[in-house]
């Protein structure tokens, strides 16, 4: 809505399919109001969040035919499934202050390609190409094709709705326009939008922009036949708010003639269809905040109003069909202070308080709802081809039909078992209960496709069971009985299918017998047991095990469990020198180490453990040796406390010492002997082999380029040429000496030039070929890795490549540089070699051939002017000759022949009618008045002019007015408007207007250059007063049936009510089409007088009150 109308305080409806549908899933994904989004792809729908609008009023979105979000929009920017703006998704030419600011659909014939339309007040109707193979498959909007007017700003508003066409495939875009009552129509098929089509039904929007006829909402019904169209208030803040409901024909996009009109309310809002397309919600947005029902099969519409839902606190707003068959419904707390919850109805199709309608059921926090819910085509939401059926009994009858059959004409049903038929409706009657898979194949006068539903048709159903029971133990029946012997027991349990059937079930009862026994264990110490019933234990007890049989009945167990001790002894052995010692369990080592003897008790056979530490005091020990290189001292000695000690150090040498300390002659391997006294009783002998080492002596000779550095062994770094020592120690402690000779090697520079013919080749040291003059580089590596670079500098020999232009005489001829001779036009390219070096030289040579007399032809256009060969202008027709002599000295006569065409010009003056438009020359059709010039060109290029004077009629269309009363003295004057050629009215008479002085039917027919349209009125005599006749015959013969008010013409009635002859109050009313047909409660009263009094204000205000009697007769 326009900003002047913020003071309002609205809220949202939205409105849902029923859940026996199978929807589409393009509408399945909604963002609306200020971050608030709710899926459809799950059952329930649920919460989803990341949305990024922000709009109080009209939203978009639209997903794939998978449910998967393509885009929203709020008419501004477009949003991607991301919620990112579209890199070119901003500045669209709508508005969120508008109710129905954008709407999407896919472009017919062009996969991946939506169109969005706009629309706004001043702003016109666009549409923008939306291409989803950009963006990464995320969707971008294409600039060139993007606010594309459609319709102009003078003439837009805040509504639109678009519709799919009957053959499944187009659709239609429907739009009012302001200061008419003109619907434009556009079609939207494969080859883009269409040109309007215009049609002039219903009561014009006026041209006020400061009140409410520009906003409201426009919707399709469900079955494609209604459109209805919501006006706001006309003139704030009078309650006259009112929605128009029209034919519509979504095979030609046509709007009809009104069908009812319904509202008299304080700015209704929103507006929906149920699913059925019976059954009309209305929300308002002002004080009272109403939701409303009406029965569209009703004989009165506007009497059929039902109050639904009435809000002190949250004002309704816009409604919208969902895919899960509910009505969600919104409301904010005042002027864009959101709520955080939805209300839904959950049963639309339902008329009365059966809609269930339920408030605050959905909560969409941390999401705020405003006034705005996405405007989706119905076509998305609902399956009008879907199947619904009734009554599902076997052997009874079952209607089934299309949800919405709209234009279908024909359908042939396939029933599921074997069966067929026709007809829009079908009734088939099944034989047998189950499940079956009902087909549809449904045509009409511009689409034609299949249908399924698996239906469930239910019947009698007997079942067998077999019961087990406990001895003891008692079963309930199916139908409540209890019983706790065996048998064969039937139940009858009635189904609450809603066709009478029964459930028979046959149960028989079996009776088990249980079971109690008691067992005696015994088990080894740190051990487990494992009982009856699976458990396990380790303790002595006595455990009782209930088990279940396979009937269910308990067997008891009960289980006496002893645990046997076990014996666990730990024994130390000291040996030495080897001496052999016997384990518990008749081993003998001789070994140190642990030995672990497991044997059996005698009487329980449970183990008894006994752990052996078999200990040595001597075999732990060893000789310890201290330096091993030669011409060092080596140490010997054994690792423990001896009295003596006489050593073999390997090499013929001994010795005594405790410790002993040798140097040995040479490097190698020795084993050492050792004899010990004074460690076990006799004598140790300990043996060690060792190896004598001595320092090694290495030298080296390095090789590193000029400018580079080396690293010697012990870390020094040097770049110089020379001889290094260094000493370290090897891992074993002994000296090594390195000698390190450095010797530093120069690098290899040079330079070679040569030269080519262009075109040749060379070879670089490198092995690279070259053809291409200029300075090249190749580098090398010498025998120790240092760099030789050799630059090649190559240049070309010149060549030569000339042209030359030759001008002969016609009849000579010339020698070119290659020795050719010609005597004809032409570019001749001779090839020579240079001199020298043996290169490609080209001369070009262009032989020009003057010839001595020629003719030429050409044509111009009147008003301009052509030049001879000689220079001279001419502009007229004729053979002119012109004499040159070329700078060759050869004689030219050319012979011009020159034709002058003419031009035209044109002037038109037309009338045109504005539906037809005018075509121009050139093909452009025009629909408006004003002057057009046209530029033609003859075949011979020449200009044509047309200047149009072109003026626009528009087709007549009139009326009379409603049926008006004729006052006594006050003549009406009745005319269809001035500005037609010619007046016919009934009575003969060709004025503009009548003065009418008697009551009748009054007709005129206009003409003009478009045509001719005609009206008509009745005029009725009418009194200032109301009337009733003095007795009425309520007998059933169509006549005089029902007491009533008998010249209503407009009077305002009070009251009208009607007393038995007791004083008693039988009948009343202030709907002055409405009487007592003599009845109570259905029954006929007796045959008398009775009392009426009727109290009216009659047409010039004045109050009055009427009563006297009247006589009911039989």
């Amino acid at each position: 809505m326009s900003k002047i109308r913020i003071f309002l305080f609205l809220c949202l409806v939205i409105i849902a399919a029923p859940t026996t549908l199978i929807a589409q899933k393009e509408g399945n994904n909604w963002f609306f109001g200020k971050g608030a989004g709710i899926t459809f792809n799950t059952t329930p729908a649920s919460v989803v969040s990341g949305g990024q609008m922000n709009s109080r009023e009209g939203v978009t979105s639209l997903s794939d035919a998978n449910g998967r979000l393509q885009f929203y929009s709020d008419g501004v920017k477009v949003y991607d499934a991301r919620h990112q703006v579209m890199p070119n998704g901003t500045n669209l030419m709508g508005d969120n202050s508008a109710c129905q600011s954008a709407i999407a659909v896919p472009w017919p014939g062009h996969p991946n390609k939506y169109l969005i339309f706009t629309t706004m007040v001043k702003k016109g109707v666009r549409y923008s190409e939306i291409d989803m193979t950009r963006n990464s498959g995320y969707g971008d909007i294409n600039t060139s094709v993007k606010n594309v007017p459609i319709l102009p700003d003078n003439l837009s508003t805040e509504k639109f709705i678009i519709t799919k066409h009957c053959n499944n495939v187009d659709y239609w875009l429907i739009t009012p326009t302001m200061n008419s009552n003109n619907f434009y129509v556009y079609l939207i098929s494969a080859a883009g939008v269409s040109a309007p089509t215009i049609y002039a039904t219903g009561t014009p929007i006026p041209n006020d922009y400061t009140a409410w006829g520009a906003a409201g909402i426009l919707k399709v019904s469900q079955d494609g036949k209604m459109l209805a169209h919501l006006r706001g208030n006309q003139v704030m803040p009078t309650l006259n708010s009112f929605c128009e409901i029209f034919q519509f024909n979504n095979q030609t996009g046509a709007v009809g003639s009104v069908i009812t009109s319904i509202g008299n309310w304080n700015q209704a809002y929103g507006i929906e269809f149920s699913p059925d397309s019976k059954i009309f919600y209305v929300t308002t947005a002002l004080q009272p905040y109403t939701l409303m029902q009406y029965d569209l099969t009703a004989t009165n519409i506007n009497a059929s109003k039902l109050l639904v839902y009435q809000s002190t606190n949250v004002a309704f707003g816009a409604m919208q069909l969902g895919p899960d068959g509910k009505i969600y419904v919104s409301g904010e707390s005042g002027f864009n202070n959101g709520t955080p919850f939805l209300s839904t109805i959950e049963q639309p199709n339902v008329l009365g308080m059966g809609c269930d309608f339920k408030y605050a059921s959905m909560n969409l926090s941390p999401g705020m709802v405003l006034v705005g819910l996405p405007t989706i085509m119905t076509d998305y939401v609902y399956d009008a081809m879907g199947i619904k059926y009734t009554d599902t009994c076997v052997n009874k009858p079952t209607t089934l039909t299309l949800n919405a059959p709209g234009t279908v004409t024909g359908i042939n049903w396939e029933f599921g078992d074997g069966t067929t038929g026709t007809g829009i409706a079908a009734t088939h009657q099944y034989a047998a209960a189950g499940t079956y898979t009902v087909t549809a194949h449904y045509s009409g006068p511009c689409n034609s496709g299949t249908s399924q539903a698996i239906i469930q048709i239910n019947g009698p159903i007997t079942t067998q069971q077999k019961i087990s029971i406990c001895n003891g133990g008692t079963y309930t029946l199916p139908d409540g009985v209890q019983v706790n012997t065996a048998g064969v027991y039937t139940s009858v349990i009635p189904r609450k299918d809603g066709c009478g059937n029964d459930s028979t079930i046959i149960t028989t009862v079996v009776l088990n017998e249980s079971y109690q026994v008691t067992v005696n264990a015994e088990t080894c110490f740190n051990t487990t047991y494992k009982l009856p019933d699976g458990r396990i234990v380790n303790t002595s007890g006595d455990y009782t095990s209930t088990l279940r049989s396979m009937f269910g009945c308990d067997s008891i167990i009960s289980t006496h469990l002893r645990i046997l001790p076990q014996y666990n002894t730990l024994q130390t052995l000291p040996i030495c020198n080897n001496e052999p010692v016997t384990l518990p369990d008749g081993r003998i080592v001789s070994a140190p180490g642990t030995y672990t003897s497991v044997l059996k008790t005698v009487v329980s056979k449970c183990d008894s453990t006994i752990t052996t530490n078999v200990v040595t005091q001597a075999s732990q020990y060893q000789i310890e040796v201290v330096d091993t290189c030669l011409q060092a001292g080596t140490t010997f000695k054994v690792n423990t406390t001896t009295t003596a000690v006489s050593w073999d150090f390997g090499d013929g040498q001994t010795s005594t010492d405790i410790t002993a300390t040798h140097t040995y002659a040479q490097s190698g391997n020795y084993t050492v002997t050792a004899v010990a006294t004074g460690i076990c009783s006799s004598p140790i002998t300990y043996t060690r082999n060792i190896t004598i080492r001595t320092g090694s002596r290495e030298t080296k000779i390095i090789h590193v380029c000029n400018g580079n550095v080396y690293t010697l062994p012990d870390g020094t770094i040097t770049g110089i040429a020379g001889d290094y020592t260094t000493i370290l120690p090897n891992i074993y402690g002994c000296d090594s000496t390195i000698i390190t000779t450095v010797i530093v090697n120069q690098p290899y520079y040079s330079t070679v030039d040569t030269t080519i013919c262009r075109g040749s080749t060379v070879v670089l040291p490198d092995g690279r070929t070259v053809t291409a003059s200029g300075r090249y580089t190749s580098h090398f590596r010498s025998l120790y890795d240092c760099d030789s670079i050799i630059t090649t500098n190559i240049s070309y020999h010149p060549d030569y490549n000339t042209s030359e232009t030759i001008n002969i005489c016609d009849g000579t001829s010339y020698t070119l540089p290659d020795g050719r001779i010609v005597n004809t036009a032409g570019v001749y390219t001779s090839h020579l070699k240079t001199y020298k070096f043996l290169c490609d030289s080209i001369i070009i040579s262009t032989v020009n051939v003057i010839n001595a007399v020629s003719e030429t032809s050409a044509e111009i256009c009147e008003g301009t002017s052509y030049t001879l060969p000689t220079g001279n202008t001419v502009n007229t027709s004729g053979d002119y000759i012109s004499i040159l002599r070329s700078y060759q000295g050869c004689d030219s006569i050319i012979t011009t022949h020159l034709i002058v065409n003419p031009t035209y010009k044109f002037e038109v003056t037309a009338e045109f009618c504005e539906s037809n438009g005018y075509e121009l020359q050139d093909g452009t059709i025009v629909n408006k008045s004003g002057t057009y010039v046209v530029k033609l060109q003859t075949y011979k290029g020449c200009d044509s002019i047309y200047i149009n004077h072109l003026t626009t009629v528009k087709f007549p269309g009139i009326s009379l007015g409603k049926d008006s009363c004729l006052m006594p003295g006050k003549p009406l004057i009745l005319t269809p408007g001035p500005g037609f050629q010619t007046y016919q009215w009934h009575s003969g008479e060709t004025t503009p207007f009548i003065t009418v002085t008697h009551e009748g039917m009054y007709a005129v027919r206009v003409t003009n250059s478009c045509g001719s349209a005609a009206a008509q009125i009745r005029v009725i005599a009418c009194s200032q007063e109301l009337f009733v006749p003095n007795a009425f015959t309520p007998n059933g013969d169509g006549k005089n049936d029902v007491f009533r008010i008998i010249n209503y013409h407009g009077q305002q009635l009070l009251r009208f009510s009607i007393y038995n002859r007791w004083g008693g109050e039988i009948f009343t009313t202030n709907n002055p089409l409405k009487g007592w047909d003599g009845r109570i409660n259905g029954i006929l009263q007796d045959v008398g007088a009775y009392v009426y009094l009727i109290q009216y204000k009659n047409l010039e205000g004045q109050e009055r009150i009427l009563k006297g009697t009247v006589t009911l007769l039989k």
